[in-house]
């Protein structure tokens, strides 16, 4: 089945079939910025003020999180302002407020 997502300032995540039928829906807890599918892998990544997501849509779990600086308050965190995934599958570009491009490896449990 074909899906799509959307989400925004009050960080919700919204999972739609492309038949218009409501899935699912997910709190990011933070501002959404920025959303991206998995190609392979039924994941969906959320990119925040806070943070980042990855998001099992089987599951319906959080597979991991990132921060773009650790140990700092929420509200000294640069954003995360766009996402993508690499060929891999597994490595994450993410783009943010800081003008950094920073890279993470996602991996199944």
């Amino acid at each position: 089945a074909y899906i799509c997502a959307s989400g925004g300032k009050d960080g919700i995540i919204d999972i739609w079939a492309l038949n218009g039928k409501f899935l699912n829906e997910f709190d990011c807890g933070s501002s959404i910025n920025a959303l991206a599918f998995n190609p392979e892998r039924y994941w969906l990544v959320a990119g925040t003020d806070a943070g980042i997501k990855v998001w099992d849509l089987q599951s319906k779990t959080i597979l991991t999180q990132f921060q773009a600086l650790e140990n700092v308050d929420d509200l000294k965190q640069p954003s995360c302002l766009s996402l993508a995934w690499a060929n891999d599958n597994n490595t994450l570009f993410a783009g943010y407020s800081d003008s950094t491009i920073r890279v993470y490896g996602v991996e199944e449990d």
